[in-house]
């Protein structure tokens, strides 16, 4: 019942809204599928970065207490693979500047 009290919209509103509403998917359709996974600001490499290192920590985590005794790679020499990685990741997150504007 409150909405049939509300004023009845413009033809310039409408066109606003349309023109909102295209430029809404423009945006999603440029942007595809890491866009909406990630983002389209100017910090994304961060945020991939972090997924990345946080995607190898938990794998490592995971073959360190589930690797067979009878797998190739022991967890110690599977960590010296992934630490330099890892450690590579949190050095750019850590030492990127972000322009402040």
């Amino acid at each position: 019942m409150l909405s049939n009290l509300s004023p009845p919209e413009s033809e310039s509103t409408s066109k606003v809204r349309i023109k909102s509403q295209e430029e809404i998917q423009k945006r999603v359709i440029e942007a595809g599928f890491l866009g909406r996974l990630f983002g389209t600001n100017k910090n994304v490499s961060l945020y991939i970065a972090a997924f990345i290192s946080i995607i190898m920590l938990f794998a490592g985590i995971a073959y360190s207490f589930f690797a067979s005794s009878t797998s190739s790679l022991a967890p110690k020499d599977f960590w010296t693979i992934i630490s330099p990685f890892i450690t590579t990741a949190l050095g750019f997150i850590i030492g990127k500047k972000v322009d402040t504007e």
